[in-house]
């Protein structure tokens, strides 16, 4: 067998930055469960809207959401109304300032985690994923 290196921390610092960026002495136990929780949220909210990567930053009591997406649109809804909405939810079940904003991924095709959630919902509807 060889040595296997994890793709993530094998990148940082090379391709793409961390997908937390905080930093706490006391409570951080606390701020990693907040993130699993967060994450875990919005993953099951915006389960239809081709959500790649949840960057969380935080300081002090704000905390502030990117969602990179190859649909956009889906998450902003007609005239904001949807981010409006997910940004009230996120500010009351977690009691902090919370700001969401969006990134749009201009080529979908390219990120392994959008093409294999797009393999992976045409195998669950029975299409040939080969062609």
């Amino acid at each position: 067998m060889g040595q296997k290196v994890h793709p993530l921390g094998f990148r940082v610092g090379i391709f793409r930055d961390w997908d937390a960026q905080w930093f706490a002495k006391k409570s951080y136990s606390a701020n990693l469960k907040e993130d699993f929780e967060i994450r875990k949220y919005l993953k099951k909210r915006l389960a239809r809207a081709d959500v790649a990567r949840i960057v969380i930053q935080k300081a002090a009591d704000t905390a502030r959401i990117e969602l990179h997406s190859s649909r956009p649109g889906a998450l902003i809804g007609k005239k904001g109304q949807e981010i409006d909405a997910l940004r009230a939810d996120l500010s009351k079940k977690f009691g902090k300032s919370i700001d969401v904003s969006v990134q749009e991924i201009k080529q979908p095709e390219l990120d392994a985690h959008l093409v294999a959630k797009n393999i992976a919902s045409q195998i669950e509807r029975r299409v040939g994923y080969k062609r």
